[in-house]
């Protein structure tokens, strides 16, 4: 597996018209303005064009919806303004469909961006897996431990992606089908309008019959891009899914072939204890700031709350501060302490790992593990959702916090930002702790695989 192909699993990882009729009431420019076809043409006969090749004709369709819609809302919010009222909400319904238009062709560009980049990846997966099928790999011998672990951590990463992009998939035709019927319908709709719209004497009439129609087109278009946006959807998830499928096998294959040559030695498990031990160090160090700072301001709230509220000034707004910051401390400690316990599974992990590929384990210890790695792993699925949930609430506190800072009086400035900084620092300790949960899990779900 090249190591281009490498970094990008792990970015992946890591990281889917109108026949124009009758009178036009107010400039609109159509799908047939556009492409020169009528609507039922519009999409059937296009020609295949490559991703880049769709983009830059999006990008030049852009500058026309664009004018379309500041036309069509200039027209609006002058009648609007001069309270006209003969068919003016139709009138507003196009401003908003056309809003959607442009809403649309913008995810365009974007999902053919994606779709270009992982059919690209695909290739060259592809021609990894070619080279893997032949016993070709493009790292050579001697293999240490690491290189495995890492061709493990790539092919949990592979088997996610897959099951995403298969749910992906599997989600985007049943869009694709629904979008396809709404387009349907909404043809119908304005085959049916244009009909009706015979010429009328009366202006008013008149106005009123080409303003539906062209409703009725702006809507079909959007229903087209619509079409369009999702059949790009589905194309970049089928790509998304080749790409994985081809990168897991040859992952499968590399693995194959290296983990005869490799042993887990001592000296691995040395290692991977001594940076946890570096990490579990450091977090005791974290504590002990923390604690710190919890006392200096203890004692100090203390102190406030000796004094006479009632005499004024910004002693109340100190005090409710300062209990806030206290709270968010006290957070910070728990998550602390969750982050401590996540590394110890992740040192008793590694112990595991060891002694099952040393076959230091009996058949009771083997199942007795495999009950531990179950609980272990359902135990984390917890803990990341809880975090995640939490990770919303303080960033949003934090957004509320810095808002207030300019309307606290002069005296509880500096213990305004103290609470700002409280709350950006347990945004990064929840931020730390998910991505302990995350090593914790690949490690785990390594071990899973190893007992299989």
């Amino acid at each position: 597996m090249s190591e281009t192909l490498r970094r990008y699993i792990r970015t992946a990882i890591c990281i889917a018209a109108a026949l124009c009729c009758g009178d036009r009431v107010w400039g609109q420019i159509s799908i047939e303005d556009l492409t020169g076809q009528g609507a039922d043409q519009a999409t059937e006969d296009q020609p295949t064009l490559s991703p880049e090749e769709q983009i830059e004709r999006i990008r030049e369709l852009i500058p026309a919806i664009e004018q379309e819609l500041a036309q069509t809302r200039a027209v609006f919010e002058a009648e609007r303004a001069a309270e006209k009222t003969v068919e003016s909400e139709v009138l507003g319904r196009s401003v908003e469909q056309l809003r959607q238009l442009l809403f649309v062709h913008e995810q365009l560009i974007s999902e053919y961006q994606r779709l270009q980049q992982f059919r690209q990846a695909s290739e060259g997966a592809r021609e990894d897996l070619r080279a893997a099928r032949a016993g070709r790999f493009e790292q050579l011998p001697p293999y240490d431990f690491a290189t495995l672990d890492d061709l493990l951590s790539d092919r949990l990463g592979m088997r996610a992606l897959l099951r995403r992009s298969e749910a992906e998939l599997s989600r985007a035709r049943n869009e694709l089908a629904r979008a396809a019927e709404r387009l349907e319908e909404l043809r119908s709709q304005r085959r049916s309008i244009t009909e009706q719209s015979v010429s009328a004497d009366d202006p008013a009439e008149r106005t009123r019959r080409a303003r539906r129609r062209e409703l009725a087109l702006i809507a079909e278009r959007v229903g087209e891009a619509t079409v369009e946006l999702r059949t790009v959807q589905r194309d970049r998830a089928s790509a998304q899914a080749e790409f994985a499928r081809a990168s897991l096998e040859a992952t499968d294959l590399a693995i194959e072939y290296i983990e005869p040559l490799v042993s887990f030695t001592q000296e691995d498990l040395d290692q991977q204890h001594g940076e946890i031990e570096r990490r579990l160090s450091a977090l005791s160090e974290t504590l002990e700031t923390i604690r710190e700072e919890e006392s200096v301001l203890r004692t100090r709230l203390d102190a406030w709350t000796a004094e006479d509220v009632e005499a004024g000034g910004d002693l109340e707004q100190r005090i409710a501060i300062a209990r806030e910051t206290l709270g968010v401390l006290g957070s910070r400690t728990g998550v602390t302490f969750d982050r401590r316990g996540s590394l110890t599974n992740l040192r008793d992990g590694w112990s595991d790992r060891f002694r099952l590929a040393q076959g230091e384990l009996s058949a009771g210890e083997i199942a007795g593990l495999v009950e531990s790695v179950d609980s272990m792993l359902e135990g984390l699925d917890d803990s990341e959702s809880d975090l995640v949930d939490r990770s919303r609430v303080v960033r949003s506190r934090l957004v509320a916090a810095q808002e207030e800072l300019s309307t606290v009086a002069s005296g509880a400035t500096d213990l305004a930002r103290q609470r700002i900084g409280a709350y950006r620092a347990l945004g990064q300790d929840i931020d730390a702790a998910l991505e302990g949960i995350t090593q914790t899990r690949q490690l785990y779900l390594k071990l899973d695989d190893e007992l299989g």
